[in-house]
């Protein structure tokens, strides 16, 4: 079992003193800001037989990403509130000038790894350096939000470089002006000055507040979990699933005290939230429809079950954005988790529609079929969330990769994805075969000084059309490692495959052609009469099929087709129901609330149960500066805002809703995680 670290950090915002910037004017409608910058230190660097001036400036800042090589410019950063995002302007009132140097400004270095977690600039003159157009002295960085004001970054360059004449001019005093654009909409006085050294024309910024509202495309509900009995379970892959009679009595359920049409399962799709906060989620859980047979007497009988379609955080769909069927896979979570209730109002079926029944229909007899392998074994750089595979080294220059391709169309095209890291400086030659034929032979080049620190991403793609001994996939990787200090990692490929529709252990997974006509699907090779059929397309509205027709243990059904839809189908025999696991009952929580009073919420693994509760009773009764507080658990923020799966920005977002929405006396100010 793993547990989180107990990190503690407060969110808030620091102090900081600004001698070198003074406000002479700040209205309504404009502000009239002085800065006096001040040079901290100026040496010389020498590196390709020049030598070049690195000038630091007191508060500066750099803008190292993707300016590797480039001159290194600093600027000094600041924020003042503004009544709306757009047609602001800035005036440049008055400039002089300190000093002038004649010469070269250093570059931007890209940082050179020596040991692990050390690193020492390496200078690298970029081809754009001389290229630079260096004419803003005063310019808006990003606009965002501070609780609800409405903020717009300032960036000073109080040096500039000339890079054609050599010249670099240093100025001494800037006077500028920021002129506002009218209010446009509806504000509030914030009352609340927790962040007002921040905003540095905070005395009348404080009059732009957003008025309060709850989050966008969100409504203000209690949690599903306020009440009533649930179970957390979850799903080790995609297909149909069956909770019976002895499965509810091995989790310590007594069947016949539920009322079968009151099954309820939920579930949210097994994907990552987005990390974007204006891009829609879900308000809490989603219910799934489901199958309850045996429910019209209203008591869940020896005989009775439920069926509904479960998938894991790694499944394929169709993308209506880049209109091809895509891989989804959560990158924090392995396991994708449903929840079980009853009670209450009836639950949410599955909705049956017959096949069509034309004379002349379109016949698909294949379907498009993929196959993956991405295992997460290594962090080669000890941080972030990319994780690799297999290592290839010189001792380990090869590894063969074995799939089942069942039902292949033989001689077919196979598409192949991969993406490899080179974790070395060296260029390595990377050679893929099939079946012991070469498909794939391609240099993988070593990361270089600068953005890859820890190795250089490879994408690669190829395709095979030749026959494969009993539908099986031998893909062997040769990474020609040159020494032992040159090591390759597999991230991760991908394969794309036509497959007959044929069923394999009587289950079959498939996807509607892209064809704007009646589509009729003639499917064989199951065990008995015993098949059901889904359509799957809409994880929480799934839908039965009605077939045309089933004899001898083939199917056909006929459904519209789309040109910009792929629909996703299973059809499965009674016998190859699968069984979900790992069920646990959880407690009743409410964290959507919005009758919650707080300044401070604390965010723990119950792990550390004991000592969080005492923190949250010394910060609410003992402390000489008390605060209302609340701890929360981390997992009990994944089941209300990520359904179950480990997801950063569930916490995000449940911070969000705390603030937007909790209605007490006390706003909520700071966050220990």
């Amino acid at each position: 079992m793993k547990y989180f670290a107990p990190l503690f950090f407060i969110f808030s915002y620091t102090l900081f003193a600004q001698n070198d910037i003074s406000i002479l004017y700040s209205t309504q409608n404009s502000i009239v800001i002085e800065y006096k910058p001040s040079i901290l230190h100026i040496s010389e660097i020498n590196f390709d037989n020049n030598n070049y001036y690195k000038i630091d400036l007191l508060n500066g800042l750099i803008d190292e990403e993707n300016n590797y090589g480039l001159p290194q410019n600093p600027y000094r950063l600041i924020n003042i509130g503004i009544p709306t995002e757009f047609n602001n302007s800035i005036e440049i009132l008055e400039l002089e000038i300190d000093n002038e140097l004649i010469g070269l400004m250093a570059p931007n270095p890209t940082p050179y790894k020596r040991e692990p977690f050390f690193y020492e600039p390496n200078y690298i003159i970029s081809s754009d350096y001389r290229n630079i157009k260096d004419d803003l002295i005063v310019t808006f960085g990003d606009f965002g939000y501070f609780r609800n004001l409405p903020t717009q970054a300032i960036k000073i360059y109080p040096i500039k470089f000339d890079p054609q004449n050599e010249k670099i001019t240093i100025y001494k005093r800037i006077l500028f002006k920021v002129n506002f654009s009218p209010i446009s909409n509806s504000t509030e006085l914030i009352k609340d000055e927790i962040f007002s050294s921040e905003i540095l024309n905070f005395e009348i910024a404080k009059n732009w507040g957003i008025q309060s509202q709850t989050k966008k495309g969100q409504s203000i509900l209690n949690s599903i979990f306020l009440s009533g009995s649930w179970y957390k379970f979850s799903v080790p892959e995609e297909g149909i699933y069956k909770i019976d009679y002895s499965l509810l009595q091995s989790i310590g359920i007594t069947p016949s005290s539920i009322d079968p049409r009151t099954i309820k399962i939920y579930n949210n799709g097994g994907y990552q939230l987005q990390e974007n906060l204006n891009q829609p989620r879900p308000d809490g859980l989603i219910e799934n429809a489901i199958i309850v047979v045996g429910e019209n007497d209203g008591s869940f009988d020896n005989g009775d079950y439920a069926l509904f379609y479960g998938k894991s955080t790694d499944f394929w769909e169709y993308n209506t954005s880049n209109n091809l069927i895509a891989r989804n896979k959560h990158p924090y979570s392995k396991q994708n988790y449903y929840y079980l209730t009853f009670g209450g109002v009836d639950g949410k079926r599955m909705e049956t529609k017959n096949s069509l029944n034309i004379p002349t229909p379109y016949v698909q007899s294949k379907t498009l079929a993929y196959k993956s392998n991405d295992e997460d074994k290594i962090n080669i750089g000890k941080s972030g969330r990319n994780y690799l595979g297999d290592e290839f080294s010189y001792s380990n220059k090869s590894k063969t990769y074995t799939n089942s391709l069942y039902n292949i169309i033989s001689n077919s095209s196979i598409n192949y994805y991969l993406v490899f890291v080179n974790a070395s400086t060296t260029n390595v030659l990377l050679q893929i075969k099939e079946n012991n034929n070469q498909v794939y032979s391609q240099y993988v080049y070593g990361y270089l000084t600068g953005a890859d620190l820890y190795g250089r991403r490879h994408t690669g793609s190829f395709q095979y059309n030749g026959s494969l001994a009993n539908e099986t996939s031998q893909l062997q990787f040769i990474y020609n490692s040159p020494s032992d200090d040159s090591k390759g990692y597999l991230d991760y490929f991908t394969i794309q495959y036509e497959q007959y529709l044929k069923a394999n252990n009587n289950y079959l997974l498939f996807f509607s052609e892209l064809v704007n006509e009646v589509i009729e699907y003639q499917i064989s090779n199951y065990s008995s009469n015993d098949i059901f059929l889904f359509d799957v397309s809409d994880f929480s509205t799934v839908k039965r099929i009605i077939p045309k027709s089933i004899n001898n243990g083939n199917l056909v059904f006929q459904d519209n087709g789309s040109t910009s839809f792929s629909s996703k189908y299973i059809a499965v025999n009674s016998n190859s129901f699968l069984t979900p696991n790992s069920f646990e009952q959880i407690t009743n929580t409410n964290l959507r609330n919005a009758n919650t009073s707080t300044e401070l919420i604390i965010i723990s693994n119950k792990y550390f149960q004991v000592e969080a509760e005492r923190l949250a009773n010394y910060k609410n009764n003992e402390s000489p500066n008390k605060l209302s507080t609340r701890l929360v658990y981390v997992d009990d923020i994944f089941n209300e805002f990520s359904s179950g799966m480990v997801d950063p920005v569930a916490i995000r977002d449940f911070l969000k809703y705390a603030y937007d929405n909790y209605t007490g006396t006390d706003r909520l100010k700071y966050c220990i995680l």
